[in-house]
Parts: C-alpha cells; sequence; structure tokens
C-alpha cells in the first residue's frame, strides 16, 4: 500500500514499466484519457473503459474522443450491447470499426458494466481494438501540441 502521492507515483510507473503489459484500465474519462492517443504498442498505450463523465472537464475529454472517433459513436455502443444478437456481416463491420477505438464507455450499473466487459472481450473487440492505428490528424499525431501552439502564437 502506498503512503504518499510520490509512492502511489512510482508504484504506477513501475507497473507500466514491468514486462507484462497493461491492456485495459478502468478510469473515469479524467486526466488519464491521455491515454487514448497512445498506440497500444506505447509504454501506457492501454484500452481505456471509461466510466460516466463527472463534471466538464471530463465531459470535454470525452467529447474530444468522440469527436475523433476514438470511442465508439452511441449507435455503435447500442450494437455493442447487443453484440451477441448481431448477423455474423453486422459483427464483421463493428470488429472492423473497432481498430479506430482506443476506449470504451462502460454501462452505468455494475452489473451491465461487467456483462459488458465480458462480450468485448469473448467477441473479439478488444483484440481488434489492440491493432488500433494512428490517423494522420495533426491534433493526434506525436508534434499535435507543438502544432497546436504554433498555430495560435
Amino acid at each position: 500500500m502506498c503512503s504518499t502521492n510520490q509512492e502511489t507515483i512510482e508504484k504506477y510507473t513501475q507497473i507500466f514499466n514491468e514486462s507484462e503489459p497493461i491492456t485495459l484500465e478502468i478510469t473515469k474519462p479524467s486526466e488519464q484519457t491521455y491515454k487514448a492517443l497512445l498506440t497500444p504498442t506505447q509504454n501506457g498505450g492501454v484500452i481505456l473503459l471509461l466510466t460516466a463523465p463527472i463534471g466538464k472537464q471530463e465531459e470535454d475529454n470525452l467529447e474530444f474522443l468522440q469527436r475523433h472517433h476514438l470511442v465508439p459513436s452511441q449507435e455503435q455502443c447500442q450494437l455493442l450491447v447487443g453484440l451477441s444478437n448481431l448477423s455474423s456481416n453486422e459483427k464483421e463491420i463493428l470488429l472492423k470499426q473497432a481498430t479506430k477505438w482506443r476506449a470504451v464507455i462502460l454501462p452505468d450499473n455494475p452489473q451491465e458494466a461487467v456483462k459488458f466487459i465480458y462480450n468485448l472481450k469473448i467477441n473479439n473487440v478488444f483484440t481488434q481494438m489492440q491493432k488500433y492505428k494512428r490517423a494522420k490528424i495533426n491534433e493526434l499525431s506525436d508534434k499535435g501540441v507543438v502544432q497546436f501552439w504554433e498555430s495560435i502564437s
């Protein structure tokens, strides 16, 4: 158990640097949302399982992910909830779309969230999400922050 913030940060860093990479992380769409900008091959490039946003910053973070299609749309979320009822063609299309996602939004109900995560796992959605390749969008590139500040200065 960590007793200070510094110990927590050091332990967190140690865990991410271990040989077995973490691939899924349940979190709020808060400060950890930056991980959605990393590719799965980068250290810390986990798939985020996001809880409902609380407050303006978290809503803004989620809106950014939605604007860049890094999370499923509302329609895609509905399809994911009913994944086991989809035809093989519908499932194939959805799995192809999953290669563009870096996060999913969990249902509010804990029991539903567990079922949702399990269904994503057994239907290979997480496997497809691990195939993510960053789009050629300036705002999402490795130099996105530099480009942003140059454009407004």
